[in-house]
Order: structure tokens, then sequence, then C-alpha cells
């Protein structure tokens, strides 16, 4: 055979097992490499993730398991660092597992055991009040059919203000009228409603252009308070 043809076939065999050997890298991806849909330990991900829940615990933003969310199997002291602070609206718990959330950071203030799912943590009380979290064990002695807290009664309605669009970032819980937010200095860009009719405004002791919200706005540019909010108050019944 002749040595160009030889290098021929040499060359074109080489170039052969090169793309059989890209096209298996596409499909059989580098293990621990994340795929879509899939959540590591305090990585959050947006849509409705009706799958999550397999281990650990999963919060989700909105109710009904949608919204931006994050999957922990290991406690949580500070929420804040995760961008889910005072924004958890329904949960999703491993068969088997028991978690503790608590009000405030470091497991501190009121707390409650949770052992199942829940859709809506409005029905509780529980709805946008979650800064902390850990896993109890099976023989921990706060441990019941939904802990030995009972669920709190039906709240005030309150409003929730985060200096970052999308309810991220710092937050500020508002439940009555607050004529100077000082909190937030005027950086509010978005804010949860939970219950009532609320009256937000440019200026302080509510002056100025005042814009009355009934539902979350998830950018208050949308009505022209993105970091504008100086005060805000209740000024109708809650729905």
């Amino acid at each position: 055979m002749a040595p160009f043809r030889l290098r021929l076939i040499l060359t074109t065999c080489v170039v052969a097992f090169a793309s059989v050997i890209v096209a298996a890298q596409r499909d059989d991806p580098q293990r621990g490499e994340p795929q879509r849909g899939d959540i590591q330990r305090g990585d959050s991900q947006r849509g409705d993730q009706r799958g999550i829940g397999g281990v650990g615990i999963t919060i989700f933003a909105e109710p009904n398991f949608r919204g931006l969310n994050s999957n922990f199997r290991a406690d949580v002291p500070n929420l804040l660092q995760y961008n889910m602070n005072d924004r958890v609206d329904s949960l999703r718990i491993a068969r088997g597992e028991i978690w503790e959330v608590c009000q405030d950071k470091n497991y501190k203030g009121r707390c409650q055991v949770f052992s199942s799912d829940e859709a809506d943590l409005g029905r509780v009380g529980w709805a946008g009040m979650i800064s902390s979290l850990r896993r109890l064990r099976d023989d921990d002695r706060r441990f019941g059919a939904r802990g030995d807290f009972p669920p709190l009664p039906p709240i005030r309605p309150r409003l929730v203000l985060f200096d970052d669009t999308g309810f991220r970032g710092h937050s500020f819980v508002v439940i009555d009228m607050t004529p100077a937010l000082r909190a937030l200095g005027n950086r509010a860009r978005s804010a949860k409603v939970y219950g009532g009719v609320w009256e937000l405004c440019d200026g302080d002791q509510f002056r100025g252009r005042c814009v009355t919200v009934t539902d979350s706005l998830p950018d208050l540019g949308r009505v022209g308070l993105r970091d504008k909010v100086s005060s805000a108050r209740p000024v109708g019944r809650g729905r």
C-alpha cells in the first residue's frame, strides 16, 4: 500500500475515533455537575419544582411549591444568605424526616416542627415568617404530630419589604403604621403582601406620591416606587 494512502486511512480513523469520544462526553455529563432541574444544598432555582423533596427540606417562595426554591440537607441558622429570609410560603419535607423552622435566625423566637409537606404556610400562620431551620432526630422531645407548638392563630395582615427585586435581599416587616422606613433607607425594591390593603408613599408621614397595593410586587418599579418607599401603612381590611 502506498505511503500516502496509508497516512490518509490513519488520519480518517483518528478523526472518527475523536468524534465518538466527544459525542459520548456530551451524552454522559461529568459526575457531580448539576443538571437542569437538580437542586444542590442551598442552591436556589426558579419554577415549579414538584419533583423536589426526596432528601432534606425544600422551601418555596410561593404557595403550592412554586417560585424560587432551595433544598437543604443540613441545618441553616440564617436564611438571609440564601435570599430566602421572610419569604417562605410553602415547603416539602422528605419522608421520615423532621424539621424545625423558627421566626428568627439562630433558631430563636417562635418555632414550629413539621414532618410533612405544607402547600400553604399561610394556613398555619407561617407564611413569610421563617428565618432559620434545622433537622431534628426522631426521638427529639419537641416532636409531635405537628410539633409541641400549636399552629399560630390567624395573624394580622403584614407587608414585607425587600431591598432587592424578586423578594430578595434584606427584609423589613411592616404591621402597623410606619411613618418613616429608616431600616431600609429608601432602598425597598419589592414587596410581599400577606393580607390587607397597604399604602406606600415616597415621602415620610405618608406624604408625597402614594400608591395602594393589595398584591405582592416583585418589582416596585412597576408602580414607580423602586428605591422610593419612605412610609407605609395599612388602609383597609384584609382579604
